[in-house]
């Protein structure tokens, strides 16, 4: 049998923007078929809720134009709490007994404070 690969392995990572829906799509889609293929009984998010980093990429949602005509970056909270919640929903569909591990080391669960 090959290897089916879903998504990035445990020691790959990559930093993209919660507030663009075809990122959120695709993770999601890879995270279910994980599940779906290997059995996972959760999953451990480092640092996923708490995406903090300005984004300026207009085409998903992100950033304004200010006064003086110049691109700004906003943070994009709401995606990542949309993107939490999907997560949520896909591990807890298998099993309502798997985990949604979220850690994060600076110290604000963004996602968390709209619940």
């Amino acid at each position: 049998m090959g290897t089916i690969v879903y998504g990035v392995d445990s020691g790959g990572t990559f930093d993209a923007c919660p507030a663009s829906k075809a990122l959120r799509d695709a993770n999601v889609y890879a995270l279910h078929k994980r599940l779906e293929y290997y059995g996972d009984d959760g999953i451990n998010l480092d640092g996923t809720s708490g995406y903090h980093w300005l984004c300026k990429n207009k085409l998903h949602g992100c950033g304004y134009i200010d006064a003086d005509g110049e691109l700004q970056g906003t943070r994009p909270i709401f995606g990542v709490r949309e993107y939490m919640k999907r997560i949520y929903v896909v591990v807890k569909s298998f099993n309502q007994d798997n985990i949604v591990e979220v850690h994060d080391s600076f110290g604000l669960i963004s996602s968390g404070l709209f619940c």
